[in-house]
């Protein structure tokens, strides 16, 4: 049922992420009879809500004087942009240091054993990706190279990056700040004769469709789920202004998944033999497989199998073959709307029962409840979820 509140939504149109954000707020909104006003970001804030009648505002503050404006006028308001840490008003924001875990996940997965970021000079939320990044690949023992332009400008960037790209021990995993950064880094990377992504395996971040889809290789990147984060700012907006206090802490909200294309497309292990069974179970893991199925196809003991996979990996076989299982539940949960039944066939689990038994203990909630939260129908409180990569459907190697 309608009521009488409405919200300002004071973003730019002109990024993905932003855009994303403000779907997400708009949907909540209209699913809650919640008005919504839209405003040119660029104004200041009096100016700007002069006349607009609203209860609240959702924004991108990006300075801290910037947020010192919008609290001055009297308004429940929160700021979704991570450009630089805000303290004068409440933030709802990606968590981007779990964002650089993700991605650091996902190229240890590959076999990866050597690491870089690429970030973006004086911007939070680039530090708090290469953190998280870092902090990941330093716990299983391997160190990371940091290239980020403080200082200098562009052209002195573009002038120091052959070189650095040049030292990079190969194979190497490399995070970019974010899509942008990573599609302008492949022309770099192309020019100094790397191949992508056979020698650097790279992993963007906004799965921004512009950036990953024009790079001569497609990207793969981090979707930091900015729909859920608009929903997210929205509910909790809604309440400050019905009299609930507002957030004493930054509320952040867990990145979707690594949507994996052409650029992290490698598996880097010298054993060819290891690199045949990794594909294998990558490619049959929803097929019902056991381990026998995989010794049909390498010359390998099971115990060599079982010591070869753990130390490329640091799963075992038929741990990695339940989390791709799981992983590919996810995207179906999440993409289709199949029923749960159904998904745990399609995933190669025996029974529905085992399936959610098995989601639940190790996703941490049911299927149904998964499904709810992540598709916005039904509001649960953002939850830390356990790193998933997808894998674009009918993707094809070029």
């Amino acid at each position: 049922m309608a009521d009488d509140l409405r919200l300002a939504v004071l973003l730019p149109s002109e990024y993905t992420y932003y855009r994303r954000a403000a779907v997400g707020f708009t949907a909540w909104c209209r699913e809650h009879g919640v008005g919504i006003a839209f405003g040119d970001p660029a104004l200041s804030p009096l100016d700007l809500l002069r006349g607009m009648g609203v209860a609240g505002v959702v924004t991108q503050a990006s300075s801290e004087q910037r947020a010192s404006e919008f609290a001055a006028c009297g308004l429940p308001v929160i700021n979704i942009s991570a450009l630089t840490q805000i303290r004068a008003i409440p933030s709802v924001l990606t968590d981007n240091r779990a964002v650089g875990r993700l991605a650091a996940e996902h190229l240890l997965d590959l076999g990866l054993r050597s690491f870089a970021c690429v970030g973006i000079d004086g911007h939070f939320y680039s530090r708090e990706r290469q953190a998280g990044f870092s902090e990941t690949v330093s716990a299983r023992g391997y160190p990371c190279r940091h290239l980020a332009p403080a200082g200098f400008t562009h052209r002195e960037y573009a002038e120091r990056l052959p070189a650095w790209l040049a030292a990079l021990p190969k194979p190497v995993g490399v995070l970019a700040g974010n899509d942008q950064r990573a599609r302008g880094l492949v022309e770099f990377v192309r020019q100094a004769g790397i191949a992508i992504p056979e020698q650097l395996a790279l992993v963007g971040v906004d799965d921004d469709e512009f950036f990953c889809g024009t790079s001569p290789v497609p990207l793969s990147s981090v979707d930091p789920d900015a729909l859920t984060l608009g929903r997210t700012a929205a509910a909790l907006l809604a309440g400050m202004a019905r009299g609930a206090p507002a957030p004493t802490a930054t509320v952040l909200v867990p990145p979707r998944a690594v949507v994996a294309r052409q650029s992290s497309d490698v598996l880097a292990v010298a054993d060819p033999q290891l690199a045949i069974a990794l594909r294998f179970l990558r490619t049959h893991a929803c097929e019902r497989i056991q381990i026998g199925d995989v010794l049909a196809r390498v010359p390998m003991s099971r115990r060599s199998l079982e010591r070869a996979v753990r130390d490329a990996i640091g799963r075992s076989p038929a741990q990695e073959i339940l989390r791709l299982r799981l992983e590919h539940a996810r995207w179906l949960l999440r993409e289709s709307t199949q029923s749960v039944g159904a998904i745990a066939r399609a995933c190669g689990f025996g029974t529905a029962r085992q399936f959610v038994v098995t989601f639940h203990r190790k996703v941490g909630e049911p299927p149904g409840a998964f499904r709810r939260r992540i598709t916005g129908r039904g509001e649960v409180a953002p939850r830390r979820t356990v790193p998933v990569t997808v894998t674009v459907p009918n993707h094809r190697r070029a």
